[in-house]
This record gives C-alpha cells, structure tokens and sequence, in this order.
C-alpha cells in the first residue's frame, strides 16, 4: 500500500499512483513516496497482457514396444556315447542301451581259479600262491597255506606248491619225502620233479604221499 506525500515542488498531495503533480505538474521522482514500482507481477507478460495460468502440457511420446524374442535355448553338440569295454554283453552306462542285463561270458582260456577235490572230500579253491601239505607255513601274507587231511601221515609238512598264472593253473613238489605225480586222462603217472613247474588240465589227478586231488573248475558262489 503507497503513502501519499506531498510535491517537492509546490506542496500538494499526490495520490498514490501519478507520476506527475497535477497542481504545478512537476514530475514525481522515482521511488519517492506516492509512487509505486512494479518490477514483477505474478501471471502478468512483459507487454501487459495476462499470461496463461497454465503451461500446455508437454507431448509425450508414445512407448515403443519392444520386439519379441524366441526363448533360449541352449545348444548342445550331440557325441555319440564311448563303447563297451571289449567282450562286455551287459547293460553299459556310457552308451544308450536299454537292454536287460546279461550274465558275462568269459572267452575261452585258462582258469584263474580251480578247486582241488580230495579223494577224503576236501575241497580247496586256488586262485593265487598257495601251499599244500601237513602243516604248511610261509613268512608272505599273501601266500595260502592249507593243511591237508591225512591219516596215513604219507604227506610232507609243506608238500606242494600250486598257484595260477597266464597259462592256467600249476603245480610244484617242494622236495616232499613220498613225492608227487601228475595222472592224465591216459591214467599213466608222470613223476613231478622238485622245484619243477607243471600245468595240469581240468579233470587231471595230482598224487601227493597217499592222498589225491582231482583239478576241477571253480565252482561260482
């Protein structure tokens, strides 16, 4: 609100407003009292005219939809499955058989393991370094040692000595007292010689003192 003050030059009252005096039209200096400076006026233009309460809105693009993409998929290259060791018949995970399992047949060749009938009904299994006789003993765990049975006494302590390698089973007198032999299915002996290897064959008898062995194939189970 302004205050009416009086002319600097004649005295009157100026109102509020006039930038002159109307009595002796001296004009009103700036920023004097009865004159109102306006430098802003809130929603009013510089050339006077009444500005727009509100500013347009500013257009807004439409969105851009985004393009559709087929799902991942990973590729993997297909390799064809290892083969089964060599003579398997059986299922085998490596490869894509379904088959049910089958009972392995072993090629033909030499026995890894045989069983010793005695004529008292002893059986042995011989399937790596071993030694026969009354009381056999070794100083290597991994030989084994079996007594056999004999009432006639006629069998050395250690006797013989028997074991498998490639070729098959065998057999070896160890210097016994009564010795041994090998009868083929001919039925004729052949002395075994000390510290000799032989090879006997499935259904051959080996003699030891008085007793009797007949080679027979391992029995499974």
């Amino acid at each position: 609100m302004t205050d009416p003050r009086r002319c600097p030059a004649c005295g009157s009252s100026v109102a509020a407003g006039l930038q002159v005096c109307p009595t002796c039209q001296s004009a009103m200096p700036p920023g004097q009292p009865g004159q109102v400076l306006i430098s802003f006026v809130p929603g009013m233009k510089a050339d006077g005219q009444v500005a727009s309460p509100y500013a347009p809105p500013i257009p807004v693009a439409p969105p851009v939809a985004e393009p559709s993409l087929p799902p991942f998929k990973a590729s993997v290259p297909a390799y064809p499955p290892p083969p089964p060791p060599p003579g398997w018949t059986g299922p085998f995970l490596g490869g894509a058989s379904t088959a049910p399992a089958q009972r392995r047949v072993p090629a033909s060749g030499p026995a890894m393991a045989v069983d010793l009938v005695f004529d008292t009904g002893q059986r042995v299994r011989v399937s790596g370094p071993g030694l026969l006789g009354r009381n056999p003993q070794s100083a290597d765990p991994h030989v084994v040692c079996t007594a056999v049975e004999d009432p006639d006494m006629s069998i050395s302590k250690t006797h013989l000595e028997v074991g498998v390698d490639v070729q098959g089973f065998w057999v070896r007198d160890r210097g016994s007292t009564n010795g041994s032999a090998l009868l083929d299915n001919s039925g004729q002996p052949r002395r075994l010689e000390a510290g000799v290897s032989v090879h006997p064959k499935i259904g051959d008898i080996v003699t030891m003192g008085h007793r009797r062995f007949r080679v027979d194939e391992a029995r499974l189970g």
